[in-house]
């Protein structure tokens, strides 16, 4: 399937180009984006070349992480529904996480025209909502992975340094989690 995506090519440089995405299978859904917000941190540090996955930073030696489907999130109307998945509806408007692309260094990817996203990486959003709005919930997400991704166990102390929203939702996670 082709699309249009930002595509990091080398340290600091970008491009809106065509790119390749697998064809959808049966727990996919073909998402097309409306509206995407960009990671400061995340797809500034992907630009500068300073890590090759996640939270896997760039150390001397390894591939340098190029080319590359800038960020992770989008709003987007749901185009097409695999055979598998039975809560979704062409039309609906949604929050997707990762989609899959090809002939990149990861084969993941955000900022893509057309998402193939599998079913787990979709939420619904609610009727009638302002897509613009709903495209800040990277926030959210971002402070959600920092509270998961944290090895503390039920009754142990976490602080959390920084006074945004990222910051309140990482300690709303860990305290869900059972930290102090």
């Amino acid at each position: 399937m082709q699309a249009n995506a930002v595509v990091f090519t080398a340290p600091n440089t970008v491009e809106y180009r065509p790119i390749t995405c697998p064809d959808p299978g049966l727990k996919d859904a073909v998402v097309r984006v409306t509206h995407s917000w960009i990671s400061n941190g995340t797809e500034g540090s992907f630009l500068r070349g300073e890590r090759i996955a996640g939270d896997t930073p760039y150390q001397a030696g390894d591939p340098w992480p190029f080319p590359i489907v800038a960020g992770y999130q989008k709003i987007g109307v749901v185009e097409w529904v695999g055979a598998e998945i039975t809560d979704l509806t062409v039309g609906e408007t949604v929050f997707a996480a990762l989609g899959k692309v090809e002939e990149m260094f990861s084969p993941w990817g955000g900022q893509v025209s057309h998402s193939v996203s599998p079913r787990d990486q979709i939420w619904k959003l609610p009727a009638g909502g302002d897509p613009l709005a709903y495209a800040g919930l990277v926030l959210t997400q971002v402070g959600y992975n920092c509270g998961i991704r944290a090895g503390i166990g039920i009754g142990e102390g976490a602080v959390v340094i920084g006074d945004g929203m990222v910051g309140q939702w990482a300690a709303q996670t860990l305290a869900r989690r059972g930290a102090s």
